[in-house]
């Protein structure tokens, strides 16, 4: 079949609505509930910014903060109820609750043991595989594994025994890692200098199957099928879209809007006053008009995740977005990670909402977030000022990036041992980065030609994470064939491909050893 032809055939799954409503993000919501761990599994969805072991400490720091706090006011609860929202892989509460446990040991602190932990997502493989591969086993006695939602943080149904417990507002601790860029987002612009008359547009979006011809490579279900299922818009419907992901393409057009239709009309307007406000008059931004990114689903997750945390309780959500009024001006659309696509987080129009309307909660951010394109925030029911300024300690990006940027001069430097010696700084600063070790392996073992070095580093890195990081397996191996044990090293990466079946850096390595 000629190309031409076959996209002459394809096939309108829905027509034009708001970006916000568009078919495209709810099919990504749909690939995660089924099919989560492949997406990880597959490397498609970077997990570093969370899962290599800095961002645990931190939160452990952070927890440990609010217990001493809590303890002088003689408010320390019995059980301190901490939850995760979409724990994917699961390494960041595993480790964040291994540097709690350490930090607690260390200063003879009972308060690891209040601890009760829930860790949940909406997948019940990426929870299933928590519990195949023991991940929280030595923690087993505080935490309870199952699903919850994130747009009804607190609702947790177990996975073993199916009971349900509603822990809204008993949650001490809400931990919610780049999951809030799932959720749909508008784009409108505002047209026109005076903003009494100003004309508005929405980025609407409409959405299509290409090429049906290849449907068979992808699913048993004809077209007719599928367009049904699209139109269905049930999660269950939708879940027989996953599989055609690649054959499904968004096409956007900006289209000019009432909205004085729209029921987020006072809180847009106010946005774009704002927006202007900020990037001054005459800025190169706005002269096609004053663009809102526009978070309301996520504001109302946010709202949600206020009520249900205990009166002196706190969240603390960290995720891909705007962090100054200069990026969260642009018409950026959606990211794609693999099957899945992500709207970034407007925390600067959502920093607004919070800071006018207290009675919602209370939003922070650490500063110095200016054109990070990661935003970290606390969130409380009322304000608790020693909290804040240990989290802005924990989290600004000038304490969060300092071991990462010493790893980037680390791998440019111009010998292994001006390289190996910033890693050693790097991870001075950041003790319990394992992937930092994972880096340092490398380098000493292709550069510097150091096996034992590299093995040393390699097994350190193991005692943090032996789960999931397919280049910890491989450069453990690779330490490990260079250091003539090969059956050691045929071990590592059959271990590494349990985790990720499908790596190939993984396949590479086994396939080199077999051939020796």
């Amino acid at each position: 079949m000629d190309q031409n032809d076959a996209n002459a055939d394809a096939r309108l799954l829905q027509d034009w609505v708001p970006l916000g409503q568009s078919l495209q993000g709810a099919l990504s919501q749909a690939v995660w509930t089924a099919d989560g761990v492949t997406l990880f599994a597959d490397q498609q969805v970077p997990t570093m910014a969370h899962d290599s072991g800095s961002v645990s400490a931190r939160h452990a720091r952070l927890l440990a903060t609010w217990c001493a706090d809590r303890e002088a006011a003689g408010e320390l609860p019995e059980r301190i109820v901490v939850v995760e929202v979409a724990i994917g892989t699961g390494l960041h509460l595993r480790l964040l609750l291994d540097a709690f446990r350490d930090l607690c040991a260390a200063d003879g602190r009972d308060w690891y043991g209040r601890l009760a932990v829930f860790a949940t997502d909406v997948n019940d493989g990426t929870v299933r595989r928590a519990v195949e591969w023991g991940l929280y086993a030595p923690h087993a006695g505080s935490v309870r594994l199952g699903w919850m939602d994130v747009t009804r943080p607190g609702l947790f149904l177990e996975l073993d025994t199916g009971a349900e417990l509603d822990l809204r507002g008993r949650i001490d601790l809400l931990v919610a890692n780049y999951v809030l860029d799932l959720m749909p987002a508008d784009i409108l612009r505002r047209v026109g200098e005076d903003a009494s008359r100003a004309q508005w547009q929405a980025v609407l979006a409409r959405t299509w199957l290409q090429r049906p011809d290849l449907l068979p490579r992808y699913t048993t279900l004809d077209a007719d099928a599928l367009a049904a299922a699209a139109q269905a818009g049930t999660m269950a419907a939708l879940q027989q879209l996953a599989p055609i992901h690649p054959l499904v393409q968004t096409e956007v057009a900006a289209w000019t809007v009432d909205i004085a239709e729209h029921p987020d009309a006072v809180w847009l307007a106010a946005e774009a006053d704002a927006q202007e406000t900020a990037l001054g008059a005459g800025h190169p931004l706005l002269a096609e008009g004053t663009v809102v990114n526009h978070p309301s689903t996520v504001r109302r997750v946010l709202e949600a995740m206020a009520a249900a945390l205990s009166p002196a309780g706190y969240a603390v959500v960290r995720d891909i977005g705007f962090t100054s009024p200069e990026a969260a001006a642009q018409m950026s659309g959606t990211a794609r990670y693999g099957a899945s696509r992500s709207f970034g987080v407007n925390f600067v129009a959502l920093d607004r909402w919070f800071a006018s309307h207290p009675e919602t909660g209370v939003l922070q951010g650490p500063g110095g977030e200016h054109d990070h394109q990661h935003g970290t925030r606390l969130l409380t029911r009322t304000p608790q000022p020693g909290l804040t300024t240990a989290f802005a300690a924990a989290f600004a990006p000038e304490h969060l990036l300092a071991a990462r940027r010493l790893a980037t001069e680390a791998r440019a430097a111009a010998t292994v041992t001006e390289g190996m010696e910033l890693f050693r700084q790097a991870v001075v600063h950041e003790p319990r980065d394992w992937f930092l070790l994972v880096e340092a392996a490398r380098l000493a073992l292709d550069q510097g030609g150091a096996a034992d070095l590299a093995l040393a580093l390699s097994s350190k890195a193991l005692s943090f994470n032996p789960f999931f990081s397919p280049e910890l397996w491989r450069v453990h191996g690779d330490a490990l064939r260079a250091a003539g044990q090969p059956s050691a090293a045929a071990a590592a990466y059959r271990a590494g491909l349990t985790a990720a079946p499908r790596d190939a850096g993984l396949h590479w390595s086994q396939g080199r050893l077999a051939t020796e």
